[in-house]
């Protein structure tokens, strides 16, 4: 079951989520150009028409392709970084978490 809907805007700063094991977040929009940085811990983010896993560990980065919906589970304990993509001021995302 997901949890309670939250409009988020990343804008001129960088933005940092933490995770605990088992946590899924939903990142649904255009979301193009986004940067996912693993700060600690271990992510697994999927996006549309990707049929690829990417594991990101502490340190490793990942750039969406796809718009539509993006899930990054924590793997394990988990910090993560969004980077709105350069020249864009604002990023507006609707997020929806869960536990799995």
């Amino acid at each position: 079951m997901m949890g309670p809907s939250l409009n988020v805007r990343i804008g001129e700063a960088d933005m940092d989520i933490v995770l605990n094991q088992g946590e899924v977040i939903c990142i649904d929009g255009d979301n193009r150009g986004l940067t996912f940085c693993c700060q600690q811990g271990q992510l697994w983010i999927t996006q549309p028409n990707d049929s690829r896993d990417h594991i990101l560990a502490p340190q490793q980065r990942f750039v969406a392709t796809s718009k539509g919906r993006i899930a990054v589970t924590a793997l394990q304990d988990a910090q993560l970084q969004f980077v709105a993509p350069v020249g864009q001021t604002r990023l507006t995302s609707t997020w929806q978490a869960q536990t799995i």
